[in-house]
């Protein structure tokens, strides 16, 4: 199916498109192993100028700590 046909289409005529529109985005889970380079990875796309102290520290931490520590940084930043 194509971007221009998922987006035409209606709850009406496609009962599973919450389903659908779920996969699409690729919201599954990361399962795969958590080291030096998908820290880094995760950084480059949250931060500026993420150093390699920076890249260390948040590997020290499991992959969802990571996660919620730079979300909790960014609900401070926005008072959320």
């Amino acid at each position: 199916m194509n971007r221009r046909e998922f987006l035409l289409r209606s709850p009406k005529t496609s009962p599973n498109i919450q389903a659908e529109f779920v996969q699409v985005l690729g919201l599954e889970p990361y399962t795969g192993e958590w080291t030096y380079k998908q820290a880094s990875h995760l950084l480059r796309r949250t931060m500026f100028g993420a150093t390699k102290q920076d890249t260390e520290s948040i590997l020290a931490l499991s992959m969802t700590q990571a996660v919620d520590k730079l979300l909790a940084q960014v609900r401070i930043l926005l008072n959320l």
